[in-house]
Order: C-alpha cells, then sequence, then structure tokens
C-alpha cells in the first residue's frame, strides 16, 4: 500500500503537478466543512438542551430550596485576585456623577423586595419560562437562580460552582457543552446580596447564552428598547436597569469580587461610570449593581453590561 500510494505521488509530480495542490485543498475543504458541520451541530444541541428545560419541569409541589455560599478562587476573565486592600474600608463620599430619581434616596430606604412569596415568585417564573425553580434546584444544587430580560427571549438557569471553570465547558445539567452555562462568580454572594455581583456567559455566534450583549454597541436603538431584566433567587425576584455598557481588558477592576461589603469601592464606582450611556441614572454606593459579562474577537478584551437594582414602582414598569 505504502508503494502504491509513493508511486502515486511520483506520477501526480511529473506528470500532474496542478493535480497534488488540488487534492490538497480538498482535503482542507472537507476538513472545514467537517468543523464547522461539527460546531453548528454542537450548539445546536446546546440551545435543544435549554428549550427542551421548560417542557422537562412539570412537577406540581417541590420544597424551596437555597444554594449555600461558595467559595473560590479563580476567574474566567484573567488571572486578576481579589483584593483585600481595595474590598475595605471603602470612602463613604459620593460621586460626582448625576443620579436618576430611582436612587435620590438611600439604599436602605428603598424596597427591592417583589412584595410576593416564594410560591407566587415560583408560579410567575413558571408562567413566563415554564420552568419550576425550586424543581431545578433540587435536581442540579448548584442552581442559585434564573435571569429574565423583560422584552427578549434571553432567559436563563444562573449557576455557580466552587470555581470559575466548570460552567465555561458544562451546560447547566452538568454535561459537557462548547456554550457552557451562565454562571456566577464562584466569589460572589449566592443570595446577590453583594453590592457587586458578576454573572458570565459564552458570547455564541447564534446569539444565545450572552451573544445578544453584542446588541448594544451595534444597534443604537436596542438599549432603549432592552433596559430591564430580573433575577429570581430561591426567596425572591430583583429587578434591573442597565445604565452601562462597555469594553474593558480582562484584569479590569471590573472582575475583582470584594465580597459582601456594606458598599461598593469606590474605584469600581469610577470605572464603572466611565461606561454610563445614560444621565438619568448612576448607582450610589449604596446600591446593589450586577455586571454581566461575556468575551469578544480579541482575546484580552470583554464586554460588560452593568445593571442597577431598582425598585419594583420605579419607572419603567
Amino acid at each position: 500500500m505504502k508503494e502504491i500510494l509513493i508511486r502515486i505521488i511520483k506520477y501526480i509530480n511529473s506528470e500532474k503537478k496542478w493535480l497534488l495542490p488540488l487534492l490538497f485543498g480538498i482535503v482542507l475543504l472537507l476538513a472545514g466543512t467537517g468543523i464547522f458541520l461539527g460546531v453548528l451541530i454542537e450548539n445546536g444541541k446546546s440551545a435543544a438542551k435549554y428549550e427542551e428545560l421548560a417542557d422537562a419541569s412539570r412537577a406540581e409541589e417541590f420544597p424551596m430550596l437555597h444554594a449555600e455560599p461558595i467559595e473560590g478562587k479563580a476567574s474566567p476573565l484573567g488571572e486578576q485576585e481579589t483584593s483585600e486592600e481595595n474590598g475595605s474600608d471603602s470612602p463613604d463620599a459620593g460621586n460626582a456623577n448625576a443620579v436618576s430619581n430611582v436612587c435620590t434616596d438611600h439604599a436602605d430606604d428603598r424596597d427591592y423586595s417583589s412584595g410576593k412569596t416564594k410560591r407566587e415568585l415560583e408560579e410567575e417564573l413558571y408562567e413566563l419560562t415554564g420552568v419550576e425553580l425550586s424543581e431545578l434546584v433540587e435536581e442540579y444544587p448548584e442552581t442559585v437562580g434564573w435571569i429574565y430580560f423583560e422584552d427578549d427571549d434571553l432567559s436563563y438557569p444562573i449557576m455557580q460552582a466552587e470555581d470559575n471553570e466548570k460552567y465555561l465547558v458544562k451546560a447547566y445539567d452538568g454535561s459537557s457543552s462548547k456554550a457552557g452555562a451562565i454562571f456566577l462568580d464562584c466569589e460572589s454572594t449566592p443570595d446577590l446580596s453583594d453590592p457587586h455581583s458578576l454573572i458570565y456567559g459564552h458570547n455564541m455566534a447564534d446569539t444565545t447564552m450572552f451573544g445578544k450583549l453584542h446588541r448594544y454597541f451595534n444597534d443604537e436603538s436596542y438599549y432603549e428598547n432592552h433596559r430591564f431584566f430580573r433575577i429570581y433567587t430561591g426567596d425572591d425576584c430583583f429587578r434591573y436597569e442597565i445604565f452601562a455598557f462597555g469594553e474593558v481588558e480582562d484584569s479590569s477592576i471590573v472582575f475583582w469580587t470584594f465580597g459582601p461589603l456594606e458598599r461598593i469601592p469606590e474605584e469600581l464606582m469610577t470605572k464603572i461610570g466611565e461606561f454610563s450611556k445614560t444621565d438619568h441614572l448612576m448607582p450610589e454606593k449604596d446600591d446593589h449593581i450586577v455586571t454581566l459579562s461575556t468575551c469578544t474577537a480579541l482575546g484580552s478584551m470583554r464586554v460588560i453590561v452593568c445593571a442597577v437594582r431598582i425598585p419594583w414602582n420605579s419607572q419603567g414598569n
């Protein structure tokens, strides 16, 4: 067999020199097509997995569970480390940015609670998504909540592992998936009581997961029509309004995890303030911010979309 191949190659080189590059090109084309189809199939499986989640969640009654805080160190967006110096004794002075009517009162005086019971919230989420959160938590204990955009189909469970590597390559059910899952930073508090919480997701080409976050940059009208999202936890549901988005290095202070402080560190507020897209809404240090993040075509750059927790009776209802 080896001799036959050698003879064929010699014949091509001597008589049909143009044929070898053609065959090589055909092989590359077939290989590239195979890889492309493989990616499409994998993405399709991942999308179907999340679509089937609603159909698989049909139980009548399940006890509401609540995940315990999980400690971790790794970050999927760079090798920055948690800074105790930056995360403690932060100044109490207010910043110079304008604040909205939503944020003029002290945060402790504002009612962020939905005012609904756990069961009412469970039924509400079920009506919106077809998923019972308590059942999901029972089957997959690393589920800490559900993110739901009020005016889009961005709707996923939020996972949290002991590190930030697991859900880069695994779906919510622990199966291997290039799309991964939407997940809370391993050092963030699961009940979102931290002043700043980090949530990550892959930038999928078919706009699933956090692929749609790029639309804030590509369409000027997208922000105005997609400003609000909710996060359902085991105990309550919080509402957020997006006020800033931009691109930052993966070593940015935005990705530092400060832990359960009483206030947002001044240096973090300053950095996030650089990306503010509105004059009517700028959070104060007493507020709760959620930063959604995904990757870009540039390896070291990350997209961030920042939102502040708002009272349910505020503007935008």
